[in-house]
């Protein structure tokens, strides 16, 4: 299976990181522009209004401040004309009534017939007036204006004038001069979105093949898990599920041979009894003794064909199961008293404490069922003299029910593996104790849907066993007296 270059996370991540980059310097460039741009305006404009200042400083208006003709200009003409050569700037003098005094050639014009332009309006008012506008000479010019004042008095204005498209030009090159300075970051970060999208995506290309792998039946591949990001939680996430996948089809692969060495022996038993039956030489004993065989092989696979259909039950988390109210303390009475007999009969003392025990969520069927194996292995693996107690204490919401006894136990490697299937301890093969290794597997099961807990407990081979089964309370039962723990 191939991935397109369009639908892989790779190109997912650095086509997204590309745009985004360009995006982003886009639009800071088009801001810093914008900024140098408006920076290099209010540069220009002040230096013409300082400059405007500096030449009104050089001017002196002189005659009747009330009679506008009798106003002149009285000018250091050398000093003006080389501060005007100097500063390459066009200008118009104003008198009072906006009559023009004296003018270059290209304001002259902008001027002449008493014109009362924005920007002597604002300078009258406020000090200072500026305007943006088409000349007389057809370029955009920046027109500043400063007044002159005799006695506190306006009587008259200088006019500056640039042209803008040299401001203009400057603007440009300082756009270009940006531009070409944004280039090399976005390439650099373009690079690094490459390097990042790629360094992103060669771990769950990782994933993708060691999936692959397993998909064909390689249960041995892991992934290399390096830092502590959402990328390395995922890889080992994905070990934890291969690990556990490998114990599943290990298990089932246990499973199934143990299933099927379990039900040969029946079978093989039972196909031999009736191939003497069928033989016709054997005496009426033999006959009948062939028959009880075979009718206990056939129980004993009815059993294990029993425990495989409940495990699948549990398993697929099909097993029925019946809410209906029922009291819990007589129904572990009633167990207790039906294997009373049986331990009786193996000379085992049988002592049952069972008291005060509140409503529990799991229902009679399942609870009889646990109880029932537990209550079995107790007496079966306990010798001729030994004792079976069952007691039981409650904490915080939970009820402990334990068994326990005095049988041939086990030791703590053991105990790691009792609640696997088939498996039987070494002890319980050797002294000929029959049993399909499913028991325990079942009631671990059983209690575990309803939320429980069982434990196996044990001080070692020869040293008895202790079973405890947790149980969730009922919700709203109210106990009379909660037990301790003995």
């Amino acid at each position: 299976m191939n991935i397109k270059m369009w639908s892989s996370i790779r190109q997912r991540l650095t086509l997204t990181f590309v745009f985004l980059t360009i995006l982003a310097g886009v639009l800071q460039l088009w801001v810093a522009g914008r900024q140098i741009e408006q920076i290099s305006f209010e540069f220009f404009l002040r230096d013409l209004q300082n400059d405007a200042y500096l030449m009104r400083d050089r001017l002196t208006l002189q005659g009747d401040a009330d009679d506008d003709n009798a106003i002149s200009v009285k000018v250091r003409s050398l000093e003006f004309i080389e501060l005007l050569q100097n500063l390459g700037h066009d200008y118009a003098i104003l008198s009072p009534g906006n009559r023009l005094r004296a003018a270059s050639l290209a304001l002259y014009n902008d001027y002449s017939g008493d014109r009362d332009t924005p920007e002597i309006q604002q300078a009258y008012r406020q000090g200072s007036g500026t305007d943006v506008r088409i000349g007389s000479d057809g370029q955009e010019r920046l027109y500043v204006a400063v007044p002159f004042y005799h006695d506190e008095r306006v009587i008259g204005a200088l006019v500056l004038s640039q042209p803008t498209p040299p401001l203009y030009n400057d603007i440009r090159v300082r756009w270009i001069s940006l531009g070409v300075a944004t280039v090399p970051v976005l390439s650099l970060a373009l690079v690094v979105g490459i390097w990042f999208g790629t360094r992103i995506a060669q771990p769950i290309k990782a994933l993708y093949d060691r999936a692959l792998q397993i998909a064909k039946g390689d249960l041995n591949v892991r992934v290399n898990v390096q830092g502590n990001d959402e990328i390395s939680a995922l890889g080992a996430a994905f070990n934890y599920m291969a690990d556990q996948l490998g114990q599943l089809i290990q298990a089932q692969r246990s499973f199934v041979s143990n299933a099927a060495h379990e039900l040969r022996t029946p079978l093989m038993t039972t196909q031999l009894r009736l191939e003497g039956l069928q033989s016709g030489q054997l005496s009426d004993e033999q006959q009948r003794l062939y028959i009880e065989e075979a009718q206990q092989e056939l129980c004993r696979m009815a059993h294990l064909v029993t425990s495989l259909l409940t495990l699948a039950r549990l398993d697929e988390r099909h097993q029925p199961r019946d809410d209906s109210p029922y009291d819990v303390m007589a129904l572990l009475n009633d167990l207790a008293r039906g294997w009373q007999r049986s331990a009786q009969n193996a000379g085992i003392e049988l002592e049952n404490s069972w008291q005060n025990i509140p409503d529990v969520a799991m229902s009679a069927q399942d609870l009889r069922m646990v109880m029932d194996n537990l209550l079995s292995n107790a007496i079966k693996y306990t010798p001729p003299g030994g004792y079976v107690r069952l007691t039981n204490w409650q904490e915080a919401g939970w009820i402990y029910l334990c068994v326990e006894d005095s049988g041939i136990g086990f030791s703590p490697e053991q105990a790691a593996r009792l609640f696997t299937r088939f498996y039987r301890t070494e002890q319980a093969r050797a002294a000929g104790l029959e049993g399909t290794g499913l028991g325990l597997s079942i009631a671990c099961a059983v209690v575990e849907q309803a939320r429980g807990v069982l434990t196996a407990h044990s001080e070692g081979e020869g040293r008895g066993a202790r079973f405890v089964v947790k149980l969730p309370i009922k919700p709203g039962y109210k106990p009379e007296a909660p037990l301790a723990y003995p």
